[in-house]
């Protein structure tokens, strides 16, 4: 689990974005959310290299979807990536979380801005008197567009053939796209999904999570 903040001496970060992340790109950055205290929107710095997957979360920090799947996956000793399990499409409230960007940037451009690192619980600090924010219309288009968007990153580095197991199932689901590789990490599958309607892709979750909890005991 993660470290409490008194574990951890601040770190200067070097710069912060929160403009459009694809789905798949997303183990390549670090992950961090304002601690201004009211705050709804992740701000991201390039990771610097691969994910290599973790046993180890605040499942509280996961989407409610993965909340119940990526214990199963941890148990089995797969690793996952910083994933996402998509969301309902909703302008109103895409376009009032954005309004937090404004408020970030006010603070960056000020005094500076503390951030925590929602996977290992790291204190950033990040302040830039000519920081330059997203344009948020053009945000908030994309955001929308992406918004159903599911992904999932797992990672086994013992090459135990679990992962084979998850990607033949997956495979047979037309709204899925999964990746099965094996690399300097172990065996590797990720995948994204987007289905017609939002209660269908809750259902993929649930589906999914059943399936692993049966087969990789």
């Amino acid at each position: 689990m993660r470290l409490s903040q008194s574990d951890h001496q601040i770190v200067l970060l070097k710069s912060v974005g929160c403009g459009h992340i694809y789905m798949w790109d997303t183990p390549n950055y670090e992950w961090w959310v304002p601690l201004s205290g009211r705050e709804d929107w992740y701000f991201w710095t390039p990771r610097g290299g691969t994910h290599p997957g973790s046993l180890e979360l605040d499942y509280t920090t996961a989407d409610e979807g993965l909340r119940d799947l990526l214990p199963v996956l941890h148990r089995a000793g797969i690793a996952t990536t910083p994933s996402c399990t998509g969301h309902r499409p909703d302008r109103n409230n895409i376009e009032t979380r954005l309004d937090a960007i404004d408020r970030c940037a006010d603070l960056i451009r000020g005094n500076g801005l503390l951030f925590e690192n929602v996977e290992t619980g790291r204190i950033g600090f990040y302040s830039n008197s000519s920081w330059v924010s997203p344009n948020k219309a053009e945000l908030a288009q994309m955001a929308l567009r992406d918004s159903m968007v599911g992904y999932l990153g797992m990672v086994d580095p013992d090459r135990t053939g679990k992962l084979e197991k998850i990607y033949r199932r997956l495979r047979k689901n037309k709204h899925c796209g999964p990746s099965l590789i094996s690399d300097e990490r172990g065996d590797v599958l990720d995948f994204t999904v987007v289905c017609p309607a939002w209660e269908q892709q809750v259902k993929f979750w649930k589906d999914l999570t059943g399936f692993c909890a049966e087969h990789l005991r």
